[in-house]
């Protein structure tokens, strides 16, 4: 009966036409070593299958939870090793359990803030709230005007979370889409 809260600040930049984004991931510490996924679709998150030099690129080891804001909307798709998922919705919201696929959504029917700008010099923060030992996740933006924070998504999740294993927090992003992040982790008993 745990709430974990983590968030991070970021900047996205790049061209408006990119297909890239970024993950933030919940990953457990018991699992094997953590190795950086496949690129593109994966968003660093998932495995790649068939990348040129690069066949077979193993999935992030122990991943429970991948978050992504995604601009092609592939991170939602099968194939790259992914064996769920359903057809890709630009600039989306998506997020998976392990490699299964579990919720998406277009980011333009929750906010309107996650663009592709040409310089990094604009931040958001962004907060995120797994409830009640995975039961449930919260996204929340902060306005930056009234400093509170605004939740744009609300989804069940029913998480495989174990009360004796560690977890971490990752974010990755995939290329052409560069940035910065400064992430926190907080963990709080109920």
């Amino acid at each position: 009966n745990y709430d974990i809260v983590w968030s991070f600040q970021y900047s996205l930049c790049g061209p408006i036409n990119a297909s890239a984004g970024f993950a933030t991931f919940l990953w457990n510490t018991d699992a094997t070593i953590l190795t950086g996924g496949g690129i593109g679709r994966a968003l660093s998150y998932g495995p790649s299958t068939n990348y040129t030099g690069f066949n077979n690129v193993s999935a992030l080891s122990g991943a429970v939870l991948g978050i992504a804001f995604d601009t092609s909307g592939l991170f939602a798709t099968t194939g790259n090793g992914f064996t769920t998922g359903t057809p890709a919705l630009p600039d989306s919201l998506i997020i998976r359990s392990g490699m299964n696929y579990l919720s998406s959504v277009q980011l333009s029917a929750v906010d309107t803030n996650f663009t592709l700008l040409s310089t990094a010099e604009e931040f958001n923060t962004l907060r995120f709230n797994l409830t009640n030992a995975g039961q449930q996740l919260k996204i929340a933006l902060l306005d930056k005007q009234s400093m509170r924070f605004n939740e744009i998504y609300n989804v069940v999740t029913y998480l495989p979370m174990l009360s004796t294993t560690q977890y971490r927090i990752g974010v990755s992003y995939a290329s052409p889409v560069s940035g910065n992040v400064k992430a926190q982790l907080q963990v709080k008993d109920l």
